[in-house]
């Protein structure tokens, strides 16, 4: 992969500025024709000729006040027989709402408006980086023989942009170039960093924003264990000289954990004794308690259910309707009355990238579970094969935090 800095520097003056309503432009379609005329790298299959994601952050003294956006720009062409449809596809910020969708096929011999026939979004997928990412699909009829779809998607980001990351290369698809570009207001600051890729971002002012950008060109198909990706995180904000701590640390990167399942726990309990009880002392009566709620009868879907989902245990405990976040709540309960001191944590599922330590990250964690520091035990209580310390193989060589968080996450085993 490699960077051009001028072509860089060129696109981000002549650009539109952060924050203004003008349409997005297309791409020139005879420098798209060009492109794909002159593609040299290999002709059996999708190019994506251009792939640009554009965010630009918003802030507010009331975060929900704010609207961030995010702009999707891509041009892709087929060599070869064309699938029945054309997927296109791109991850974003889970709670982003697309807000416009403009496309048109450039032919060898002229331009034409198409639209696609769905536009779904879908959520545990490989074109996530984050398990707080969304994957968006449209669907659109075959690319002619010779032609170019381009799409523009312009999306609504409710609130403060806290994160985003994308992959560098596209599964399945060489990418000609690739323009990742953020648009920071005076009154925030943002970070921004590449992992298991060296290129540097470039970075400069316009019109009262900091933009920070990345541009690599000839970005082969992505495959292997560990491929690289960009990530965007805005570190804190002062909308008015109000100070607003989002990701300064990995505290305030994992604060909604603590919020969410966290706070919660008391009020899932309150007033009952506790189901189980045990005569055992240390790391014995951790694992008399674990293996009691590991065995307890849980829902199907119990793996599915959301870590920020606390309810009342009583009644899912007597009907056998437990889930992932129900049965780490009944632990963190029955430790406590065993007198085994724990904390709640997060996990990361494996099948997402490795987190840069150094990068604190909203929304980068999944799975809800119990740690004891006294013995440096992992709980999964949900995982009905496992051991005390062992956690499902799906987080097995992911991440894991303890909230609320002291430290950076550490690789589970």
């Amino acid at each position: 992969m490699q960077c051009s800095i001028a072509a860089a520097l060129m696109t981000l003056l002549t650009g539109a500025c952060g924050g203004t309503n003008a349409d997005v432009a297309m791409h020139e379609a005879e420098t798209l024709r060009a492109e794909r005329d002159e593609w040299r790298g290999p002709k059996d299959g999708l190019v994506l000729l251009r792939r640009g994601v554009h965010a630009i952050v918003d802030t507010a003294v009331d975060p929900s006040r704010a609207t961030s956006r995010m702009i999707v720009h891509l041009a892709e062409t087929r060599f070869g027989p064309p699938p029945e449809r054309e997927i296109v596809t791109f991850a974003a910020p889970g709670n982003a709402v697309v807000d416009a969708v403009r496309a048109r096929l450039v032919r060898p011999d002229g331009e034409a408006p198409v639209r696609p026939a769905t536009v779904t979004r879908r959520d545990d997928d490989d074109g996530a980086v984050d398990p707080g990412q969304g994957v968006w699909e449209l669907a659109f009829d075959a690319i002619p023989p010779g032609a170019i779809l381009e799409v523009v998607v312009e999306l609504d980001v409710p609130g403060i942009l806290a994160s985003d990351a994308q992959w560098l290369a596209a599964r399945g698809a060489s990418t000609h170039e690739l323009l990742l570009r953020y648009d920071i207001p005076s009154d925030a600051v943002g970070s921004f960093g590449a992992v298991n890729e060296t290129t540097r971002p470039i970075v400069t002012e316009k019109d009262g924003y900091k933009i920070i950008a990345l541009l690599l060109h000839d970005v082969p198909p992505r495959e292997g264990e560990h491929p690289a990706y960009a990530r965007y995180v805005t570190t804190r904000a002062t909308p008015r000289g109000y100070e607003l701590p989002i990701a300064r640390t990995w505290a305030e990167a994992t604060a909604p954990y603590v919020a969410g399942l966290v706070a919660p726990t008391e009020g899932t309990h309150e007033g009952y004794a506790a189901p189980f009880t045990t005569a055992l002392t240390g790391k014995e009566a951790a694992t008399a308690v674990f293996t009691w709620v590991r065995d307890r009868l849980q829902r199907e879907d119990a793996l599915t259910a959301r870590w920020d989902a606390a309810r009342g245990l009583v009644g899912p405990l007597e009907k056998n309707d437990l889930t992932q976040t129900d049965k780490v709540h009944l632990l963190r309960w029955l430790l406590d009355a065993a007198h085994v001191e724990s904390v709640f944590a997060m996990g990361r599922s494996a099948r997402y990238p490795r987190l840069e330590p150094t990068l604190p990250t909203p929304d980068a964690f999944d799975t809800p579970l119990v740690y004891v520091p006294a013995f440096d035990l992992w709980l999964d209580p949900a995982c009905r094969e496992c051991a005390p310390g062992e956690v499902r193989p799906a987080l097995r060589g992911g991440a894991a935090i303890t909230l609320p968080a002291k430290a950076a996450p550490v690789i589970l085993r």
